[in-house]
């Protein structure tokens, strides 16, 4: 599907949904695990901020614990990288007030990273964004002109 991306990491799967509203566009990133599904809600500027901190996180290698911590709207989200038996693993949690949403996402690989996985949610992002060429219409400058107006 074109508003729809899949992966995997860690025995789990994830799928990030774009959706559209009167006002905005928002992500729905859903988190399905063998005996619970988890779902956040991101907007698209969250959404890149989660990519860079992915690529981020990928740089850092070795047993080290990092956060970040970011408000969009009125939406606070934390990232944290972490790392247990297993191996590495970033969670991601959305605090809405009194509603809160966490996704954790494991390395597919030891020490692999998530740059792959920023760059295909990047991708996914920008793929429905075009680039419009503004121009004047001829009619325009003169009716700024003859209601005192500044030329569009």
């Amino acid at each position: 599907m074109d508003n729809r991306v899949y992966f995997r990491s860690g025995g789990k799967s994830y799928d990030i949904t774009k959706s559209r509203s009167k006002a905005a566009v928002w992500y729905v990133w859903v988190e399905d695990a063998r005996h619970h599904m988890r779902r956040m809600v991101l907007s698209r500027g969250a959404l890149g901020w989660v990519c860079k901190r992915l690529t981020e996180a990928s740089g850092i290698r070795g047993k080290a614990a990092k956060s970040w911590r970011c408000r969009d709207f009125s939406t606070n989200f934390f990232i944290a990288l972490k790392f247990n038996q297993y191996g590495r693993y970033l969670s991601l949690i959305s605090v809405k007030g009194s509603d809160r949403a966490v996704i954790i996402l494991p390395e597919s690989a030891f020490n692999e990273g998530w740059e792959k996985l920023a760059k295909k949610i990047e991708a996914f992002i920008n793929r429905g964004i075009k680039q419009t060429k503004t121009f004047k219409l001829s009619g325009e400058a003169d009716y700024a002109a003859n209601k005192g107006g500044k030329e569009l």
